[in-house]
C-alpha cells in the first residue's frame, strides 16, 4: 500500500496546518531488473530507475512485513554496494516479497547499524 502519514504520526484534532515530515524517506519509484530473483542463488540486479539512489549506496533486501529496516545491517551481503546501477543480491531466505532498505554512507566501511538504513518505499 502507498505510504500514509498516519502510520508515523499520531492522529491530531484538529489537523495541523501543514503535515509533519514523513518518518519514512521518500524515494522516487525504483525499477529493478529482473523483478523476480530465484531463492537460494546470488543474482546481479540492475537498477533501471534508481529513484535517486547514489552510486556507492548500500542495499539490503529484507522480508516484507513492516515499515522498518530492522535487521538490515545483519542481512547486508558482501557485494551489496550499488556500483554503476548494479548490485549483487546474496541468496534470499526463501520465496516471498522483499523490501529494500538503503544506507547512503559516504564510506567504504559497510553500515553496521540498522539506523543507517532508510526504507525505500515502493521498490
Amino acid at each position: 500500500p502507498p505510504y500514509q502519514p498516519s502510520m508515523c504520526t499520531p492522529p491530531m484534532s484538529p489537523p495541523a496546518a501543514s503535515p509533519p515530515p514523513p518518518c519514512i524517506p521518500q524515494f522516487a519509484p525504483i525499477l529493478i531488473e529482473p523483478p523476480r530473483v530465484p531463492a537460494g542463488h546470488a543474482t546481479e540486479l540492475i537498477i533501471v530507475n534508481g529513484g535517486g539512489l547514489p552510486d556507492g549506496a548500500w542495499l539490503s533486501f529484507l522480508p516484507a512485513g513492516d515499515a522498518t529496516c530492522s535487521g538490515a545491517a545483519f542481512a547486508l551481503g558482501p557485494e551489496a554496494r550499488l556500483e554503476r546501477d548494479r548490485v549483487t543480491v546474496q541468496p534470499l531466505a526463501g520465496a516471498g516479497r522483499y523490501k529494500l532498505c538503503v544506507a547512503r554512507l559516504a564510506t567504504d566501511t559497510p553500515p553496521w547499524l540498522d539506523a543507517h538504513f532508510e526504507l525505500a518505499a515502493g521498490a
